[in-house]
């Protein structure tokens, strides 16, 4: 009886491990190609700064959607410190495209961003 409530436990972590794998990126994947598989949720942190009127704007998700609302965590307490941007994006589809987002301000659409981030994602 303690041996199959141990293989139960076992069975079931073993699947939530594998239902639902979640990759964490950052900046340093710009540029990159990742792979996900199917119920892979792929979370993204990026440094901000909202207190300067800029924002990460996702500009094309291709194989990806968003999961909820971004995240903002600023480093520390002091007024107008920086921080970082958490995106969740879960796969909708096979195949091969780019996310790419843009670093900038809502009001100057027409200026260059700050900062841009794209990565691709391929999916079988």
């Amino acid at each position: 009886m303690k041996h199959l409530k141990k293989i139960t436990m076992i069975l079931f972590f073993a699947f939530l491990w594998v239902s639902c794998n979640e990759l964490i990126i950052d900046e340093s994947y710009n540029g990159k190609s990742i792979q996900l598989s199917k119920r892979s949720v792929l979370t993204l942190r990026l440094a901000g700064n909202p207190t300067t009127g800029y924002g990460w704007n996702i500009d094309s998700a291709g194989l990806v959607e968003l999961v909820g609302e971004p995240d903002y965590k600023p480093s520390s307490d002091m007024i107008g410190a920086g921080g970082t941007y958490t995106f969740r994006f879960r796969l909708i589809d096979k195949g091969e495209s780019k996310l790419t987002m843009s670093y900038r301000r809502k009001w100057e659409e027409t200026a260059e961003p700050a900062k841009k981030f794209e990565i691709t994602i391929v999916s079988d």
